[in-house]
């Protein structure tokens, strides 16, 4: 596993020297995250995994709506932040370092996969592996909740309903919805795209009027 992502970030060193902060550190749960979870019901016990889950906010959320909920990053200094502030606010939440092109997780396992800006960091040569990836370990019917930036510039590769459909039809994934929107951060706001897949297989339910299934 290496820590230098496809676009050339030194992903521990960021954490590891506090530059993460003045950039993509969120102290609180995502907008659209907490949105999501909204229109759906409690999480009962199913598993919900964030890809690239950094400090660990939307998976403390997701742990505090009933999830069994599992982090992922690149990066061991990271998790250990995540795990942390997680012990700190008596949350009880799973923090790993892993790499989400090699998920350490069984086929079908997984209800819910979360990504905040960890696809727009892969180059091109990447994305189908991604995809590969969450098409194997989401159960049918379980959804991608997918938020990255809408254009193309270092370090960033868009994420648009094109980028999409390059990769995630041939992993068995439906794109739903594709919205433009602001990823916001602690530091900083940029354009983005919130886009929400399934995967081929049972019905997604739709529960109340904001959900976007």
């Amino acid at each position: 596993m290496q820590l230098l992502g496809t676009t050339g970030i030194d992903w521990n060193r960021t954490y590891e020297t506090g530059q993460y902060a003045h950039f993509w550190e969120i102290a609180h749960p995502s907008q659209e995250l907490v949105g999501f979870l909204t229109a759906r019901p409690p999480g009962d016990g199913r598993t919900a995994v964030d890809l690239g889950c950094g400090t660990g906010s939307d998976v403390a959320e997701l742990a505090r709506q009933g999830y069994r909920a599992i982090g992922f990053d690149l990066s061991p200094a990271a998790v250990r932040i995540a795990g942390e502030r997680a012990r700190e606010a008596d949350v009880e939440a799973e923090y790993r370092v892993g790499d989400v092109l090699a998920l350490p997780l069984p086929d079908g396992s997984v209800d819910l996969l979360l990504d905040r800006g960890c696809f727009h960091h892969l180059g091109d040569e990447d994305r189908g592996r991604y995809a590969a990836e969450v098409g194997r370990v989401l159960r049918p019917g379980g959804e991608l909740l997918l938020r990255g930036v809408r254009y193309t510039t270092f370090p960033f590769k868009a994420v648009t309903a094109e980028a999409l459909a390059a990769v995630f039809p041939a992993a068995g994934l439906v794109v739903d919805r594709v919205v433009p929107a602001l990823l916001t951060t602690d530091a900083t706001s940029l354009e983005k795209n919130v886009c929400l897949l399934h995967k081929a297989g049972a019905a997604v339910p739709a529960t109340g009027p904001g959900s976007a299934a």
